[in-house]
């Protein structure tokens, strides 16, 4: 008969046959062996695997898009709101729509942001087809409309704090 004794939280096991010479009871000294325990768990045969780690996901073909994209295009969403809001601050001042295609537009909020919005995602989509045929113009495109709606915001708020009835 074999008696294990579990010592040391598990890492080592002391496992023994008991000495015939004291009767073969269960308390009997045993023969020290030293026992790594690879698994605690028992052995099922019947029992299904482990699952298995899922394979890594296929890649649909085609080349990512620039890093730059995303962040250029919030950044000219950014623009285009300081863009209605610059305006909005020149007019209150007295001043007048620059642009002749905005100029019908300015009485009415709502349609100035609808046609900013609709110009900001027509220029994510032209933006979007483009890096998929070259992506450094793409990218730079995205520089060239953020920097031209820095400039336009930055005029806007120029204009406004000089216009009469600002102060």
């Amino acid at each position: 008969m074999t008696s294990l004794v579990l010592v040391a939280a598990g890492s080592v096991l002391f496992a023994g046959t008991p000495n015939p010479g004291r009767g073969g009871a269960p308390h009997a000294a045993l023969t020290p062996t030293r026992v790594v325990v690879e698994s605690i768990t028992p052995s099922n045969d019947d029992a299904e695997p482990p699952p298995r780690a899922a394979p890594n996901p296929v890649r649909l073909a085609g080349p990512e898009r620039p890093r730059l994209l995303v962040p250029l295009y919030s950044s000219m969403a950014m623009w285009h709101t300081l863009d209605v809001l610059s305006t909005q601050r020149g007019l209150n001042a007295g001043g007048q729509e620059g642009n002749p295609l905005m100029a019908p537009l300015v009485g009415s909020a709502a349609a100035v942001i609808a046609v900013k919005a609709g110009v900001s995602v027509m220029t994510i989509y032209a933006a979007e087809r483009l890096w998929k045929h070259n992506r450094k113009a793409a990218v730079l495109t995205m520089i060239g409309v953020n920097i031209g709606y820095a400039a336009i915001v930055s005029h806007n708020f120029a204009l406004a704090t000089k216009a009469p009835g600002t102060r």
